[in-house]
């Protein structure tokens, strides 16, 4: 009688013990679930920052995330970053730039139906 009271007080507190451990668990599962929620994305070079915010490492110029490290004036194209040429003292994209001849476009880029165009 007394082996029988034992056994089942021990899967009593198995039982209890299981349980709670089953409760803890979910409670720590959704508690993870919170804490794993994406950010918005942001916008890197060239993106437009009109409705999101650009990356850490850009700012918002004229509408489009661009380098932070990146100067707007220039005096030759080697200051400037990311394929773009120094045109008429400022840093500009290249590509698709309208042109009027050859010399209205950055190096490795020619002058082809009114605009640039890679080589």
């Amino acid at each position: 009688m007394k082996v029988t009271v034992c056994l089942v007080a021990c899967l009593l507190l198995v039982f209890i013990g299981v349980n709670m451990a089953t409760d803890e668990m979910v409670e720590d599962n959704e508690l993870t679930h919170n804490l794993v929620k994406r950010a918005a994305p942001c916008g890197s070079n060239g993106d437009n920052c009109q409705y999101k915010k650009c990356c850490n490492n850009f700012n918002c110029v004229k509408g489009r995330c661009k380098p932070k490290s990146c100067k707007r004036s220039c005096r030759n194209s080697r200051q400037c970053c990311n394929n773009w040429g120094c045109i008429y003292g400022s840093c500009q994209q290249c590509r698709g730039r309208t042109c009027k001849g050859n010399n209205d476009c950055c190096n490795g880029y020619k002058c082809a139906y009114k605009r640039c165009q890679k080589k």
